[in-house]
């Protein structure tokens, strides 16, 4: 199971780096829970807590993507599983934000 970071298609967003005054959205912790990409952005030295400009959790994975597709946040942590359980068409209005490389992996 890996974790993704994700955005509307037409988000301007394309790197995880770019989460300051978003609003992101997650699943609790739990066994589908954001705890992948928290520890990713731990990794690229990117507070979960500070960088967003709200971190917010909804019950399911599939309210997450909807809250995306919806405009109502603006980044979903999601897994891949959750992702590829979308319609075509829905897949079709997401977006993957990429991993900056952090300054540890470039030594």
């Amino acid at each position: 199971l890996e974790g993704a970071f994700v955005t509307r298609a037409d988000s301007p967003l394309a790197s995880v780096s770019e989460l300051r005054d978003t609003i992101v959205e997650a699943t609790p912790f739990s066994d589908n829970g954001a705890e992948l990409q928290f520890a990713e952005l731990h990794r690229a030295g990117i507070s979960f807590l500070s960088a967003p400009a709200q971190l917010r959790f909804a019950p399911t994975e599939q309210r997450v993507i909807d809250d995306i597709l919806r405009g109502e946040a603006d980044v979903g942590l999601v897994s891949t599983m959750a992702l590829g359980a979308q319609s075509a068409e829905r897949q079709l209005r997401l977006k993957m934000l990429d991993l900056p490389r952090s300054e540890q992996a470039l030594a």
